[in-house]
């Protein structure tokens, strides 16, 4: 699969993380609805959206500005309407936070 990203050498690291979302339990099946909190560019979300058949909803939520870019890029490039990006992040209160 061809996809955007930031850093092309960032890319097998992400891949590698979303084996060990699988490896601790995380299943999935045609037609869920998927929170993809912390996005990154998305990679999680387009494995998701594969894994599903294309049946799935997914809502990315990624805060970091130039990094929402690359996830909305994504997004657009395999089903802006199944895959729903924000340039947000999610807490338990309302706060603005500067990232390092």
């Amino acid at each position: 699969m061809k996809i955007f990203c930031l850093r092309e050498e960032e890319v097998p690291v992400l891949y590698e993380q979303i084996q060990e979302y699988v490896k601790y339990g995380i299943e999935l099946q045609e037609g869920d609805l998927v929170f993809d909190v912390g996005a990154n560019i998305g990679l999680f979300s387009l494995w998701a959206y594969q894994k599903c058949q294309k049946n799935v909803n997914i809502y990315a939520f990624e805060p970091i500005p130039a990094i929402f870019k690359v996830l909305q890029a994504n997004a657009q490039r395999f089903d802006s309407e199944k895959i729903k990006v924000f340039p947000c992040g999610l807490s338990h209160q309302p706060k603005s936070i500067t990232f390092a």
